[in-house]
């Protein structure tokens, strides 16, 4: 679903989407009236700048960014900790400093015709073509 496609985009699209596969075509809405179409309730959509939600919802500066702040702070501290947790050393897999599973989480989860790859583990061999 895109909402508010510019003229030439939405004629673009237009022109190329007979080509497109069905099943995909069905999927893709240019400018579709979300609240008519069922696509989103009318009590979770803003009502500002036209879009006729029932929601009023003003952004407060003051208090957002302060709250915004905090939560990036603390992210960015546990970021750190896990880092040095990790060993500390660049190219540290950033999935792993972000708080994603740990290469041992991932080996028993992985299934027998699967091996993990992560971070420092990942090497790769390329082997000449013989021909």
């Amino acid at each position: 679903m895109v909402i508010n496609v510019p003229f030439l985009l939405n004629a673009f699209f237009k022109f190329i989407m007979p080509l497109v596969d069905p099943i995909t075509r069905d999927k893709v809405r240019f400018n579709p009236k979300v609240v008519q179409d069922g696509l989103i309730d009318n009590d979770k959509l803003l009502n500002v700048h036209g879009w006729g939600g029932g929601v009023d919802f003003e952004f407060k500066h003051e208090i957002y960014w302060k709250t915004m702040i905090e939560a990036c702070k603390t992210r960015r501290e546990e970021q750190m900790q896990r880092w040095k947790d990790l060993g500390g050393k660049i190219g540290e897999d950033e999935w792993l400093i972000k708080g994603g599973p740990t290469s041992s989480s991932l080996e028993t989860t992985a299934t027998a015709t699967e091996t993990p790859v992560v971070g420092a583990q990942a090497s790769a061999t390329v082997e000449p073509v013989q021909g």
